[in-house]
């Protein structure tokens, strides 16, 4: 089945740092570069409903850049672009 991005790629907020008027984006411990999170949806009938969606976290210096839908998810009107996350099955 694979897995799928769900979400758009946003920007991890350090909730220590931040304040109500000043957010504050989340930087990795070992580069100093921003985190980012993307929602990640595992369509596999043998996964939990409650551990389909999670949240996965990206180290990169600038947003990345979710690949286009396919046009055959879009005519479907379906928002998921197919990922390979590295995880043998």
């Amino acid at each position: 089945m694979g897995a799928f991005l769900s979400g758009e790629v946003t920007p991890v907020l350090d909730f220590d740092a931040s304040t109500r008027d000043r957010p504050v984006e989340q930087r990795d411990k070992t580069t100093g570069e921003p985190v980012w999170s993307v929602a990640v949806t595992n369509a596999s009938p043998d996964v939990r409903a409650a551990d389909k969606t999670v949240s996965v976290k990206i180290v990169a210096a600038v947003a990345p850049e979710m690949p286009p839908v396919p046009p055959a998810m879009a005519s479907l009107g379906l928002p998921f672009v197919a990922v390979d996350v590295g995880v043998p099955a």
